[in-house]
């Protein structure tokens, strides 16, 4: 995983997700620095068939999801892009 994080910039970064003989995958991130309260998270991919989602976001990381567009199984890597907007 990679991010950026400092006290004048919003946290974010990228987490490669692997899907398995499988039309979605997850993957659990902790933010670089943990946040007073729950912010909001934004996320996307770089994959044409595949959507990102965000949830069980708390003060120290979240969930990020991945699913198939057309729910075909299939074995590949997303990379799921991500931004805390506090």
């Amino acid at each position: 995983m990679r991010y950026v994080a400092s006290y004048n910039r919003p946290q974010c970064g990228m987490t490669a997700i692997v899907v398995t003989a499988a039309t979605a995958g997850a993957a659990t991130i902790l933010f670089p620095s943990p946040l007073v309260s729950i912010p909001v998270v934004v996320a996307s991919t770089d994959h044409t068939f595949y959507g990102a989602s965000v949830d069980n976001v708390t003060a120290t990381g979240c969930r990020l999801r991945v699913k198939h567009f057309e729910n075909v199984s299939a074995t590949t890597t997303v990379n799921v892009s991500w931004i805390v907007v506090l």
